[in-house]
Formats: structure tokens, C-alpha cells, sequence
């Protein structure tokens, strides 16, 4: 651009000494006239090329100082940030190490505690053993005499439990109960501990084949042996009635 601004100046200059020397010639100056014009034109595009030039080059260099500062800011802030976690760190290993310390203290403490009311718990005792000393000595020979085996009296014959004696006998009988809808256990012996055979019903028919002398927690009556149903076994006779079951009176 600047070689065709040259060019055109020295043809410009070429017309200007022509035009000095022909001073009469219009066309001559109507050419000169064409060349400053276009000299003028291309000066101007010349110049507005250059003002984008340097507009370019400022746009770049804005966005290159952009560029650096928002790096150094984000730098910047990276450094802000790994400074504050590394002091929530350090601050929370401190708050650790003191809440360590104060739970040692607390140990401690504790177990100076114990260690005080043991040795107070040893001071009585020992202080209780030397005051009980003199009445241990004045009650060990009654301690003594206590101690020494007596003889077992042996119970007399009234005390102990009379034998149980059995009656052979046989006659027919069924169960009879209060509500007419009750049950009697069948035991293995003349007994309320003994063990429960069975369960008879109210109204079944059964056979008596011996008599006891045995009438304690028997409701008023004595214990009697009896048969039923291939099985043998005690009852009171409290709730039996002599005799056989009336047709219709109980069902089974």
C-alpha cells in the first residue's frame, strides 16, 4: 500500500512540473486533479487501516491484561482457599487434641477419686476391725460353745406319719362332683403330690377294691384304690357315690 502511495506521488509530482511547464493544458490538470484525489482517497484507507491495526492490537493486548489478571485472581483464590481449609484443619486437630487432653484430665480425675475413697473405705474397715476386736474376743467362747454339734433329736412316734394301711374291698361306685360337670384326677398314690394318672369324669362308672387309712388333703373323706378302664389308681372318696350310674342320668 505505502509502494502504490509512492507511486502515485511521484505521478503526482511528474504532473505537477508537467502542469508548471504546460500552464495552459486543462487536461493536464484535470489528470493531476484525478491523482491528488485518488492520492487523497488512498491516504485516507491508509490511515483507517492503521487505526484497525492499532484498535486490533490494543483489543488484543485488553484481552491478554484480561487474561493475566483473572489467572492471578483465580491463583489467588486457589491460595485463599487451600489457606483456609489447612486452618479448619489445624483448628479442628487443636479442638481434638484438647477434647484428648480434657478426657485424660477427666481419667485422671476420676481415678484419683477411687483411688481416695478406696483408701478411705480401707481406713474404716480397718479403723471397724480394730473396734470389734476386744468384743470378738469376749464373744469367741460363746461362738465356740454354739458351734458345737448338738445332738439330732430323733422324732417320737406320735410325730412321725402313721403308715399307710390298705382294705381289700369291692363294690361298684362312679364319680360325683358339686357341679355335676366336674373331673377327678386318678393317682398313682394316696396322695395330692402324687402324680396324676388320669382325669375322671363326673358320673363315671368305676370299682373300689380297697380301703385306705390315709385321709389327710382328702376334703373330708380317705383315700381308696380303684379301677377303672384298665387303669388302677387313688381317689378320694369324698366325691364318690356307692352303687352303679342310673340309665340316662350321666351320658358319656
Amino acid at each position: 500500500m505505502k509502494k502504490a502511495l509512492s507511486v502515485i506521488s511521484v505521478g503526482f509530482l511528474s504532473l505537477s512540473l508537467l502542469a508548471a511547464c504546460n500552464g495552459g493544458e486543462s487536461e493536464t490538470q484535470k489528470e493531476l486533479a484525478a491523482l491528488k484525489e485518488q492520492l487523497a482517497q488512498q491516504q485516507k484507507q491508509q490511515a483507517e487501516r492503521e487505526n484497525q491495526e492499532q484498535e486490533h492490537r490494543k483489543q488484543i493486548e485488553q484481552q491478554q491484561r484480561e487474561d493475566e489478571l483473572y489467572q492471578k485472581a483465580y491463583q489467588d483464590a486457589q491460595e485463599d482457599l487451600q489457606m483456609k481449609q489447612m486452618l479448619e484443619e489445624e483448628k479442628k486437630q487443636e479442638e481434638a487434641k484438647k477434647k484428648q487432653a480434657a478426657e485424660e484430665e477427666r481419667k485422671r480425675e476420676e481415678a484419683k477419686k477411687k483411688q481416695v475413697l478406696e483408701e478411705e473405705r480401707k481406713q474404716k474397715e480397718e479403723t471397724r476391725i480394730k473396734q470389734e476386736e476386744p468384743r470378738i474376743r469376749q464373744e469367741e467362747p460363746r461362738i465356740r460353745q454354739e458351734e458345737t454339734p448338738k445332738a439330732t433329736a430323733k422324732p417320737t412316734v406320735s410325730q412321725q406319719a402313721p403308715k399307710v394301711t390298705e382294705k381289700l374291698v369291692r363294690y361298684p361306685a362312679f364319680v360325683i362332683s358339686e357341679s355335676g360337670s366336674g373331673s377327678l384326677n386318678l393317682r398313682g398314690g394316696p396322695s395330692i403330690s402324687a402324680v396324676s394318672v388320669t382325669q375322671l369324669k363326673d358320673g363315671q362308672q368305676l370299682q373300689v377294691v380297697a380301703e385306705t387309712n390315709a385321709c389327710t388333703n382328702a376334703n373330708g373323706g380317705c383315700w381308696v384304690k380303684v379301677q377303672v378302664g384298665g387303669l388302677t389308681g387313688y381317689v378320694s372318696n369324698a366325691y364318690l357315690q356307692k352303687g352303679h350310674v342310673r340309665d340316662g342320668a350321666y351320658a358319656y
